[in-house]
């Protein structure tokens, strides 16, 4: 039986393979164990749902802009994620 890994490696086009993305896409399987297509997609929609959430907690001020922009660059990963990649599984 294949893995996670490698049936994402076969199923999602190499358009998508080339992007920095799907790297840390990668990175992120094996560090959050994620091993099926339900749970990727559990993965994604918790994850901008939490971002959501804590952006709607901390208006922007001066002080923490650097923090929000963390959480919008991986609000807008977990988007790409569930929108390009997510499809194809």
């Amino acid at each position: 039986m294949p893995s996670f890994k490698d049936e994402l490696k076969t199923k999602v086009p190499a358009r998508y393979q080339d992007t920095p993305e799907f790297r840390i896409l990668l990175k992120t399987l094996s560090a959050k164990r994620i091993s099926s297509s339900g749970a990727l997609k559990l993965f994604c929609d918790s994850e901008i749902g939490r971002c959501k959430e804590w952006l709607s907690k901390n208006k922007a001020r001066e002080t923490s802009n650097r923090f929000r922009k963390r959480y919008v660059q991986h609000w807008e990963f977990c988007k790409l994620i569930r929108e390009k990649i997510v499809p194809y599984l």
